[in-house]
């Protein structure tokens, strides 16, 4: 009787575990209609795969890789606009457009959580972006299930092979997610701002 009643104590008084922080994305910017017509444009010309629609709305001196200079004709180049069919630019732009939008002072900023993600620097922000991510004990899509994540910040690892990216829940469970679910503060971002009453893309770029 008396270790039952112990061990009833014990589970009255137990600490639960805590509930998983998560980041879902929220899409601030709807609160300006004219971005809203912007971005559904941006949408259309990814799908259409338009360099000459794409190159018309980003600014003339458009941040795309801190080596080097901002130029329009730098960003054609980086992301080989000459051959629009093969550009690695839409899926891209696709992604962080699809993942929420902070509007901050007049800056719009893709995907949300470049201005709202987990506290910290930069460099020590890492979630999940995406819902029952699977976390599996090796790099290969036929390894076991651990658990799934939804939104969740982790700590990164060293990539397991290409594609594969090893992480640490708050929790402290490990595992392996296909790297396209995990986003950091060094990620890729696009930043738009108005010019002369026209909205342009100030930046599409990742790291620090």
């Amino acid at each position: 009787m008396k270790m039952l009643l112990g061990v009833l104590l014990i589970a009255a008084f137990a600490v639960p575990p805590a509930q998983a922080k998560q980041y879902p994305p929220r899409d601030d910017c709807i609160a300006d209609a004219s971005f809203v017509a912007f971005r559904a444009t941006l949408f259309d010309i990814a799908r259409r795969k338009d360099a000459k629609a794409l190159l018309a709305v980003v600014a003339p001196d458009v941040e795309f890789d801190f080596g080097e200079a901002a130029t329009r004709a730098g960003f054609a180049k980086e992301w080989k606009l000459d051959k629009p069919a093969t550009s690695g630019v839409w899926r891209a732009l696709d992604r962080a457009l699809s993942r929420g939008c902070s509007l901050v002072d007049g800056e719009a900023s893709a995907p949300y959580w470049y201005k709202h993600g987990p506290d910290g620097d930069l460099a020590e922000i890492a979630l999940i972006n995406g819902e029952r991510v699977n976390l599996r004990t090796a790099p290969s899509p036929t390894a076991k299930i651990v658990r799934t994540a939804d939104w969740e910040s982790v700590t990164v690892g060293d990539e397991g092979s290409e594609g594969w990216t090893k992480v640490k829940l708050d929790d402290g469970t490990e595992g392996y997610v296909a790297s396209d679910y995990v986003w950091t503060g060094y990620s890729l971002r696009a930043l738009f701002r108005k010019s002369g009453g026209k909205w342009l893309m100030t930046a599409f770029i990742a790291g620090d």
